[in-house]
């Protein structure tokens, strides 16, 4: 690997990791931080409009009391019951106007008899319809339902018994706004740009009802509901019964969005309350943060790579130059010299490199006469061994002449010597 390459890694490890190491922990801890928050922020909103709920329920019930309290009201619709005197259902209509008129989110009431007969109500238009009622919700006034009236205005609906004696004889249809309610949904407190609180109830499907307009539509009160089967929708938890903070990736709200939600239940009337915000808002700041740390690590990715550049500049360019040096000494001999005027490391190894050289080159010269001294004393060597040689070569020949003279001289004799016998005998 080249230095250059040792270079950019070596920066891009001491550069980036640590930043990406303490971005991660700050993200990590900005997040958890967040959850917190967002958490206790949530929790409180869903106490504080669970409170405001049922100080709103509990105000309807009430004036609904404060109605069917009224002591003349109940001994009218009592005689009307054991006389049928009509003119005590007048008087009974003339007490419910005043009520009306005391009461101003009062619209309608209408009196009902305990077998659920129409008698009479403050609406002289009306044309009441025959009700049933259970002897068990006759004891005390509850909140029935919401409705949309004959102008598709929500209103909320009250039943409250009147008891004499111990004994229901008549039932008082309430009709009051839901204005406080839709307050409660339409304050946006601590609920930044997307925050909602909703308020659903079971429908005769099982499915969860919206009774208020939301933030996202204003028409859905009364018409706009959500599936059952929808489980990763807070709503459909909150009517359940189930209260809890819901932080799961998956939790989607009516508009399909991921949000943090908070759920309520309030068992008198069997309504959820969801709080929920946007997770997209709630953790907007995470996200900037890691925008911001994605351009700083591209910035710093850009600065590494400049640096390593520059540095190879000053290190690894001397370096390969040096290298260029060393490779035509091979060629040329110890006659270059590196020139690179520096007072750093590489001006000290360039200095360094060419006494070195000079030293090579002074052994080089001093071996080179040595070679040929040297050479000079085994080619006279060898001349004076060639001359031996030829010397031994010519005694060798002598010799070898005299040892053939002295055979022939040994046979000649040899011969005489027969020659002589042979003439003795």
């Amino acid at each position: 690997m080249l230095i250059r390459e040792r270079l950019f890694f070596f920066f891009i490890i001491v550069g980036l990791v640590p930043l990406l190491f303490a971005s991660t922990i700050v993200i990590s801890s900005q997040e958890r931080a967040i959850t917190r928050h967002i958490v206790q922020r949530l929790e409180a909103i869903a106490s504080i409009q669970e409170e405001r709920l049922n100080q709103i329920i509990d105000r309807y019930l009430e004036q609904t009391k404060l109605i069917t309290s009224r002591t003349q009201l109940r001994r009218n619709v009592e005689g009307y019951v054991q006389t049928g005197d009509e003119d005590l259902l007048i008087a009974s209509q003339r007490i419910l106007i005043d009520a009306i008129r005391s009461v101003p989110d009062i619209s309608e009431i209408n009196l009902y008899s305990t077998a659920g007969e129409f008698l009479i109500s403050t609406n002289s238009n009306k044309e009441g319809n025959p009700r049933e009622f259970l002897e068990n919700d006759l004891l005390i006034p509850r909140l029935e339902d919401l409705f949309k009236n004959d102008q598709n205005i929500v209103r909320v609906h009250m039943l409250g018994p009147l008891r004499i004696n111990g004994e229901t004889v008549g039932v008082l249809e309430v009709v009051i706004s839901a204005a406080p309610i839709f307050a409660v949904t339409e304050d946006y407190t601590g609920l930044g740009e997307t925050g909602e609180v909703l308020i659903v109830k079971r429908n005769k499907s099982g499915d969860a009802l919206f009774l208020t307009p939301l933030r996202y539509d204003a028409g859905a009160a009364l018409t706009r509901g959500v599936l059952s089967s929808q489980v990763n929708v807070p709503v459909t938890e909150a009517i359940r019964g189930i209260e809890r903070i819901i932080l799961d990736d998956n939790t989607r709200d009516y508009r399909g969005e991921s949000v943090v939600a908070a759920t309520r239940f309030i068992e008198s009337t069997e309504w959820g309350i969801v709080v929920k915000i946007d997770q997209e808002e709630v953790f907007q700041s995470v996200t900037r943060l890691r925008k911001t740390v994605t351009i700083i690590a591209i910035e710093t990715i850009l600065v590494v790579v400049g640096i390593s550049l520059l540095v190879s500049q000053v290190i690894a360019r001397p370096l390969k130059d040096l290298t260029k040096f060393v490779g035509s000494i091979k060629k040329e001999g110890f006659k270059n010299k590196f020139f690179f005027k520096r007072e750093d490391e590489i001006g000290i190894l360039a200095r360094a490199f060419n006494k070195m050289t000079d030293e090579l080159g002074a052994l080089y010269k001093d071996l080179e006469n040595k070679v040929k001294q040297r050479t000079k004393e085994l080619e006279k060597a060898k001349g004076e061994l060639e001359d031996k040689v030829t010397d031994l070569e010519r005694f060798n020949r002598l010799t070898v002449d005299r040892e053939m003279k002295m055979v022939d001289l040994k046979k000649e004799l040899k011969e005489l010597k027969e020659k002589g016998k042979k003439s003795d005998s």
